[in-house]
């Protein structure tokens, strides 16, 4: 017998889960919290937490497993949780990976350890368990799904650009600020629709794009296998941080990746073994449309089509080395971080490549947007990122860095004085006071000599 985990249950009960996806878990904890569960993400590394999956699994289960259980019992048995206000969930995809029974296992170690009142929670697209006090709406996996879409963009960004940073520490610190904002954003019930999914991706796309970096040639080491040693620093003993070390840019394919071959599976399954008509539908749908896209890039990439016509959404990293041309319609009416990520969607390889920044005939531009395209043709070099950020942050100015308005505009004053300015009053917030240095010089329209 196993406990279930109740609506009672849901009120006060702490949930553990093991860390995957580092990035993607912060995010999809804010999700839980939105629908009322108290979700708690696991750390604990080590020797400890291996020798407590050792003890307590059967020890031919493979490493994976070792190391993802052995984070949640190791978590039971600490000390920091409360057993009999803790429950565990783990994913199931249903299929024939050997992760669709860690659940099982779980609940015999639980039963040998005299833990058997600690629930269970399946976390199954398939409803492969019904569990009452745990319940996976449509909107519940759809913003599920959009936590796992930022963590992905996090992910890739961080992998391209850490390595050619020039000021260590940039590029986390970033992913951190990032962690932050989404998640401050996802607890007030923001950020999830698709025009703000679509404006968060392009600010992250641009602070990103405004990290100072070094152009120089580097090892590339992509990383695969199975599902928990490729994502989890725990699993794979640290080996995005050996590879960094090394001087490699390392890069790790998206979560979202993994649910695709979610949806072809299920394909599968109705094949061979049959089952619901309406959930191979709508594998058979979403599939279709990720094939689709998919293909349409792959033909561009491969030279097999010589056009690509695409929205915006090509700033967020896409990489095709043999593109030499881009044609950016309505130039005016986009940002200028905005534009210089699309331009740089050519030019990544040896060949000479050409932006052409369209706007309608006869159009009168503002003059914000004059400065934004007179920017990005002054701005052409290796390593304009910085000065792309400078200016746009003299077009659009800084705003009220210490006050809750957020307003105001730098260029008023000039950057050299706004940093000025800005200097004082962090002086005067802390009770410190800054003897003014300054010449002066007077002008008397009278003839005077010395002698």
């Amino acid at each position: 017998m196993y406990s279930v985990f109740t609506k009672e249950m849901k009120k006060d009960y702490t949930i553990l889960a093991p860390d995957i996806f580092p990035i993607h878990m912060e995010l999809v904890k804010e999700i839980f919290r939105m629908y009322g569960y108290h979700l708690d993400i696991l750390h604990y590394t080590g020797k400890k937490v291996v020798d407590t999956g050792l003890e307590h699994l059967h020890n031919d289960l493979c490493y994976p497993a070792i190391c993802m259980l052995g984070q949640q019992l190791y978590g039971l048995t600490c000390g920091d949780y409360d057993p009999h206000k803790t429950a565990l969930i783990q994913f199931q995809t249903g299929g024939g990976c050997r992760a669709s029974n860690y659940i099982w296992l779980l609940r015999k170690a639980l039963y040998n350890m005299g833990m058997s009142d600690v629930p269970v929670i399946s976390l199954s697209f398939n409803k492969i368990e019904e569990c009452p006090g745990f319940k996976v709406t449509p909107p519940f996996l759809a913003k599920g799904l959009m936590a796992i879409l930022y963590g992905d963009m996090l992910m890739l960004l961080r992998n391209q650009v850490r390595p050619y940073e020039q000021q260590s520490g940039q590029t986390l610190a970033t992913v951190e600020k990032w962690n932050r904002e989404l998640s401050a954003q996802f607890r007030r019930n923001e950020g999830l629709l698709p025009a703000q999914i679509r404006q968060n991706l392009q600010k992250i796309a641009a602070d990103f794009a405004a990290i100072p970096v070094c152009r120089t040639e580097k090892v590339k080491v992509g990383i695969v296998g199975e599902i928990y040693v490729k994502y989890s620093p725990f699993g794979n003993n640290n080996l995005e941080e050996f590879l960094f070390s090394e001087g490699c840019e390392y890069m790790v394919p998206g979560v979202l990746s993994f649910l695709r071959f979610l949806f072809y599976n299920k394909e599968t399954d109705y094949l061979y073994y049959g089952g619901s008509q309406a959930k191979k539908n709508f594998s058979v749908v979403a599939g279709g449309v990720i094939r689709k896209l998919e293909k349409i890039m792959l033909d561009f990439v491969e030279g097999n089509i010589d056009v690509l016509v695409s929205t915006t959404i090509i700033e967020t990293g896409l990489d095709i080395p043999n593109a030499n041309t881009i044609i950016i319609h309505d130039a005016d009416r986009l940002g200028l971080s905005q534009l210089y990520q699309i331009r740089g969607r050519v030019g990544r390889s040896g060949r000479t490549s050409y932006a052409f920044l369209m706007y309608r005939r006869d159009k009168l531009l503002r003059e914000e947007a004059e400065k934004r395209l007179q920017a990005i043709r002054e701005f052409t070099e290796l390593g304009s990122g910085i000065k792309i950020a400078m200016r746009d942050l003299e077009l659009r100015g800084a705003g009220n860095l210490l006050g809750a308005e957020q307003h105001g505009h730098m260029q008023a004053v000039g950057y050299d004085l706004y940093c000025k300015l800005l200097n004082e009053a962090v002086l005067a917030l802390r009770g410190e006071n800054e003897a003014e240095d300054f010449e002066t010089v007077v002008d008397c329209d009278i003839d005077a000599y010395i002698p």
